[in-house]
């Protein structure tokens, strides 16, 4: 028989509702505590923003600081308004990010977020799946550890 050692831990991994835009496409969920994992595709723009937003303060709800892994490798460019948008959450929330992994194929979306590394120094990119998705296994392990 199977025994959950923690109650709490019952709800999880939590999946999130996917988003459809206009232009992009993505899909979220929460494997543990304080863990969240997103997929992105298409062109981001403030719907996907907001998305994003919505489930990260879900999790920092349960648990922060909050650590993220986002897979844009599908990204391929991003509106000027939504990048602003995100970067201006991003500064206004920053006590809730302990790290923000960030695997990307598109030059454009490697670039900007070089960029913003100078000013947001949780952000941790990544061009190689395997280096990523170990990360994300320890992140996963490390939480549930701690619950």
């Amino acid at each position: 028989m199977v025994r959950l050692l923690d109650s709490s831990l019952k709800h999880y991994p939590m999946w999130f509702e996917p988003f459809q835009g206009a232009r992009a496409s993505a899909k979220a969920y929460s494997p543990a505590p304080g863990i969240l994992c997103t997929w992105a595709s298409g062109y981001g723009e403030l719907e996907l923003v907001n998305y994003l937003i919505e489930h990260f303060e879900r999790v920092a709800n349960q648990r922060s600081p909050v650590e993220t892994f986002h897979d844009w490798r599908g990204l391929r460019g991003y509106d000027q308004g939504a990048r602003e948008a995100y970067a201006k959450w991003a500064e206004n929330n920053r006590r809730h990010f302990l790290k923000s992994h960030i695997l990307v194929e598109s030059p454009l979306v490697s670039m900007a977020l070089s960029v913003a590394r100078l000013k947001f120094d949780h952000l941790v990119p990544y061009t190689d799946e395997k280096a990523f998705e170990k990360q994300k296994q320890e992140a996963n392990w490390r939480a549930l550890r701690l619950r």
